[in-house]
């Protein structure tokens, strides 16, 4: 054990080498055609390797999803399926073939998945549609819950990954602020750094940031790739003007320090710790001198954020005009159907869908907007698949909250609350499956801190 009781026995670290050799590839990929097919190609024949390669594929497979296409212009379209069909048969082949065994909360998907599947039949007006968005959402949330689980012995080199993944991201972002025809290509406004959209980069921005923030301030450590990588993620998010994103960030953190004050002998003494002494005295100082110095046009700047482009007067107004119709007719297609929901992937209006065609002429997907994820899984699944939603985030995030670090924790909820924002928690062909890799990760490394007894921020 070390002297320091909120360090770790192995100090997890950023993998500089891969960190650099990751934005080699992005490099070599913007200018040699198909790279980026080649890389996923290989993802898939890796995946199959390995349990600890198939974790390694999807978080690969979700950077090639999330990035800049202007930057590396890859084809997923048919590559993100491969990938995970060769992790998602690693993970079948190791329970079947080698008998590992996958956790209770993988039970607990697999009946959500059911009662998805018998909405698909029942009550879905496109049930090709619902059906194929049931079975890959099970592929991707079930491939990365078990893939990572079985290999929560190697904790500290996940969290190393973790580290690295955002370090790819934050700090490989800040070049494209000199490079505003890409780091603003999208609308010539909104920051969306290495990643495909602002409001990509701005919700999962927030995540990454959230995890290394913590670990800058609760956790002391100082590295500069970290503190480089937290600066870049709160400046980053803010410029993708991502509401969802920014709010997630700051209400995960409330929410991560409230709930730490009841565990005053780990979290809250972390808490007291990085609130407390010189440190704390300057920053409220700087702070102060800032909003003497710059206060009118920062509080202008922040209110201008929250309305951005809406026609609203007023911050409150802004925020409900995007999202209330958006819920309102979710809401009222979940009291037509309140069991088992209209069907997972439908749209709310089927009148505007535009309906996605795959082979044999079969609908297998359709334009869907829903922007707020309570309501859209009431609509979708009904009480039924909302009651077991529950239980399947309460067993992911629980075993965090009693036995991972504050960081994880405060990751794990950034994730939950980018969701009120936009729906995404289904969307594993997009930015679902980051989604559930993260709350993946913070699962399986903080059940390995309670199996071998190690130190993970706290005692």
């Amino acid at each position: 054990m070390t002297s320091d009781p909120f360090e770790p026995v192995v100090q997890p670290r950023v993998l500089v080498r891969l960190l650099f050799y990751a934005w080699g590839l992005v490099a070599a990929a913007a200018v040699i055609p198909f790279l980026g097919e080649a890389i996923l190609v290989g993802a898939a024949i890796y995946a199959l390797t390995g349990p600890r390669q198939a974790g390694e594929a999807l978080l690969l497979l979700a950077l090639a999803i999330i990035i800049h296409k202007g930057l590396v212009p890859v084809d997923i379209s048919l590559l993100r399926w491969v990938v995970l069909a060769a992790a998602a048969g690693r993970v079948v082949w190791d329970g079947v073939i080698n008998g590992m065994p996958a956790p209770p909360v993988f039970w607990l998907l697999t009946v959500l998945v059911i009662s998805m599947l018998l909405g698909a039949f029942l009550v879905s007006w496109l049930p090709t549609v619902s059906l194929f968005k049931a079975i890959s959402f099970y592929l991707g949330a079930g491939t990365a819950i078990v893939a990572f689980y079985r290999t929560r012995h190697e904790a500290v080199y996940w969290q190393s990954l973790l580290l690295t993944l955002a370090v790819f991201v934050l700090v490989g972002s800040l070049p494209m602020l000199a490079l505003p025809q890409y780091g603003f290509s999208r609308n010539g406004v909104s920051f969306q750094g290495l990643l495909t959209h602002p409001q990509t980069f701005g919700p999962l921005g927030a995540v990454l940031t959230a995890y290394v923030t913590s670990l800058v301030v609760f956790e002391r450590q100082r590295g500069g790739w970290l503190v480089g990588a937290m600066l870049a993620g709160w400046v980053g998010v803010y410029l993708s003007q991502s509401r969802t994103g920014m709010l997630a960030l700051v209400l995960g953190g409330a929410v991560a320090v409230g709930l730490g004050l009841f565990k005053p002998a780990t979290w809250g003494l972390q808490i007291r710790r990085a609130l407390s002494g010189p440190a704390l005295a300057l920053g409220l100082l700087a702070f102060g001198a800032l909003a003497v110095v710059y206060g009118p046009d920062l509080s202008e700047g922040v209110v201008a954020f929250l309305l951005k482009d809406e026609g609203a007067e007023d911050v409150a107004g802004a925020l409900q005009e995007s999202r209330s119709g958006l819920i309102e007719r979710s809401m009222d297609n979940f009291y037509d159907s309140p069991l088992l929901g209209i069907g997972l992937g439908v749209p709310s209006d089927p009148a505007g869908a535009r309906i996605e065609f795959g082979p044999l002429g079969l609908p297998i997907g359709a334009t869907v907007e829903k922007g707020f994820t309570p309501s859209a899984v009431l609509e979708e699944t009904g009480v039924l698949g909302a009651a077991l939603l529950v239980l399947v985030l309460a067993g992911l995030l629980l075993p965090v909250w009693r036995y991972g670090p504050l960081g994880l924790f405060w990751m794990g909820m950034t994730v939950v609350l980018i969701n009120l924002g936009e729906a995404i928690i289904f969307a594993i062909g997009g930015n679902g499956l980051f989604v559930w890799i993260m709350w993946s990760l913070a699962y399986s490394i903080s059940l390995e801190r309670r199996s071998s007894q190690q130190t993970w921020g706290g005692p």
